[in-house]
């Protein structure tokens, strides 16, 4: 289920590649920051396959890259026995910016995570600093 980490230009051609098994075969889904369905991304065109050997391979293609399709994509299989992901970098040369987040809430006492969703390239740390807009 893996694809490389990549570091490209704009305007190159990209394609990740995600492949699983499973019976029965399960569905695959692709996300940009763990939030975001690629599929409603201009410029993304997925397309899904079952391989005769009976592994489905699902390919997301950027017809022409821009900073703004940087990030962390996810690639999701999924069936009724389980799922499993995996997760890797595209980075596009551009400006660095910060995705706006979703409001969130969490309980008190309980372990809370939060990502910061970022694209642009290079970079050479992101740091949380409270109470900065």
């Amino acid at each position: 289920m893996t694809f490389p980490e990549k570091i490209i230009r704009p305007g190159s051609y990209v394609s990740l590649v995600c492949v699983a098994s499973g019976n029965p075969a399960p569905q695959i889904k692709w996300y940009l920051d763990g939030i975001w369905p690629v599929s409603t991304r201009p410029g993304t065109l997925v397309s899904t396959y079952l391989s005769s050997t009976g592994d489905v391979i699902s390919y997301l293609n950027f017809t022409s890259v821009d900073v703004s399709d940087s990030g962390l994509y996810h690639c999701e299989a999924f069936n009724e026995a389980g799922s499993a992901k995996h997760s890797k970098r595209l980075n596009v040369f551009g400006q660095l910016f910060i995705r706006p987040l979703n409001n969130l809430t969490a309980l008190a006492d309980s372990t809370f995570s939060v990502n910061c969703p970022f694209g642009g390239f290079p970079f050479d740390k992101i740091s949380w600093k409270r109470g900065m807009c």
